[in-house]
């Protein structure tokens, strides 16, 4: 007895009988879905946390995340190698030409409209 055929496989079969301009209009929505999950991926890879940070709270705003973190600075004798680290205080990260680039924001989070370009 033979398995039922796989979604993908009856999928295929039914796109079999869409027009040209259908079958179009199917593929540039197709690749604006992989497009927005290659994304989404990558942002969650970049944005993985750093040794020495302590992630307190984190944000989106269209590609950049901004997260409020406590660090080390790596001082000798300075009390964050014991533990106590510093911060908390804001960074912004982004990726631009394949690399994660990071910004210090500062103490507190700038509104949407002043953060426009922090990344």
């Amino acid at each position: 007895m033979r398995s039922p055929p796989s979604p993908l496989t009856v999928l295929k079969r039914e796109l079999r009988s869409l027009s040209l301009p259908n079958k179009r209009a199917l593929l540039r929505w197709l690749q604006s879905q992989i497009t927005k999950e290659e994304e989404q991926n990558a942002n969650r890879e970049m944005i993985s946390s750093q040794v020495g940070r302590e992630v307190i709270q984190e944000q989106r705003i269209g590609k950049t995340v901004y997260r409020q973190e406590r660090i080390r600075c790596g001082k000798p004798g300075c009390k964050c190698m014991a533990g106590e680290l510093h911060g908390p205080y804001w960074y912004s990260y982004c990726r631009e030409g394949g690399k994660v680039r990071s910004q210090y924001i500062g103490k507190t989070l700038k509104t949407e409209g002043e953060l426009q370009g922090s990344c």
